[in-house]
């Protein structure tokens, strides 16, 4: 697939070296008073048609928009600790009080994602995943332990319309708690971690799931890594942890930083040191959507303004683009230039996904799939 992108990500490695500790918000936009609920983004994703690659596409979409709660926003503080050499050394740092979701306070959607994604949104927020030592110790500092709630193993436990099932679960359980622990208190127990391991390098193309703390304080599973990086069920969650945390309360330094030392790993990790405490995914900074190639790529995407169309190798009938909204209604038609590159220009248009396909003169039909395309606020 043709790519017009220069990277600037590798692996996760965001390299924040800054003095100071940010605001202990997550960087993204307001949310839409029109933006999806968690329970209508579902129906949106729920297709047994939609691939994995599409479904993400969306999952992403909604989160660069802004389409999280705003009780999910705020991070919480947690400090993890080692004594090293006779002496106690700790981390503070500061992650999402919940796994991530879509939508809003009183109707979001907790959706399973891959390492893939979760590498993504990463670079996007400035966050990583959390080691198994920090998810015990986030579950120790958490003020709302839920029981696990498994389902029946089947293979449905894969779809969403499973994942909303065991949802409406984890609602029901996390409304027994209130008002005494509003929305925003750190949550533990509701789902296993994907998590930064050793482990992701010991087989290919594996995602390392851990945890689903019983109110005991006992994992359902022990770390494992039999599962490819595609795979994901209902049980799966995805907790975001900001990079840059505070060193002994004062030194500013990153959690990648700290499991790369041979010296401080041990406050992180109890798998010893990690050289690579990231997966090994390539994100980059303007990036294609990825449906496979069909003649045309677009980016950015997501884009705000416009975005470049570039045409590549598509057969002589194409002579216009059409973009639809998702219901297929058309939102823009404009001719193509003879090859090479365009421009699009979406200002106007309001935030959101669209379809966008390349038609052919005489037939209007379009030429290959339509690609997503997401314009950003």
């Amino acid at each position: 697939m043709t790519r017009f992108l220069s990277v600037v990500l590798y692996g996760g490695c965001l390299c924040f070296f800054a003095q100071t500790l940010p605001a202990q918000t997550l960087n993204l936009p307001a949310r839409k008073t029109n933006a999806l609920s968690g329970s209508q983004f579902e129906l949106t994703i729920a297709s047994a048609s939609l691939s994995l690659a599409s479904r993400e596409n969306m999952i992403y979409a909604q989160v660069v928009a802004g389409n999280v709660p705003d009780f999910f926003r705020t991070l919480v503080p947690v400090t993890s600790s080692a004594v090293i050499n006779t002496v106690t050394q700790s981390i503070t740092y500061y992650v999402a009080p919940d796994m991530l979701a879509i939508g809003c306070d009183s109707d979001y959607f907790l959706c399973p994602m891959s390492p893939m994604l979760d590498t993504r949104i990463g670079a996007l927020t400035g966050c990583t995943l959390p080691t198994r030592k920090m998810v015990g110790d986030i579950w120790k500092a958490a003020t709302v332990h839920l029981a696990p709630q498994p389902l029946s193993p089947i293979a449905a436990m894969t779809t969403v319309p499973y994942f909303a099932k065991h949802d409406t679960l984890v609602d029901t359980q996390r409304a027994t708690f209130f008002p005494a622990h509003p929305l925003g208190e750190l949550v533990s127990g509701d789902k296993k971690d994907v998590v930064i391991s050793n482990m992701i390098y010991t087989t290919a193309n594996r995602v390392v799931i851990y945890g689903w703390y019983y109110t005991s304080g006992t994992p359902i599973q022990p770390m494992t890594n039999v599962h490819a990086d595609t795979y994901m069920d209902y049980s799966h969650g995805n907790r975001l942890v900001q990079n840059s945390c505070i060193l002994n309360g004062s030194t500013a330094t990153t959690i990648q930083a700290v499991l790369e030392s041979s010296s401080l790993n041990t406050i992180l990790s109890d798998e010893g040191v990690m050289s690579k405490p990231w997966y090994p995914y390539v994100v980059t900074g303007e990036e294609e959507v990825d449906l496979p190639d069909q003649g045309f790529v677009v980016f950015p995407n997501p884009a705000h303004g416009s975005f470049t169309l570039a045409l590549n190798n598509l057969p002589d009938v194409g002579s216009f683009f059409r973009i639809c909204d998702l219901q297929g209604r058309v939102i823009r038609e404009e001719r193509l230039n003879q090859g090479g590159q365009q421009q699009v220009n979406v200002e106007g248009m309001s935030a959101g996904m669209y379809l966008l396909s390349i038609c052919g003169q005489v037939s209007s039909a379009s030429i290959g799939k339509a690609k997503l395309i997401v314009v950003a606020p």
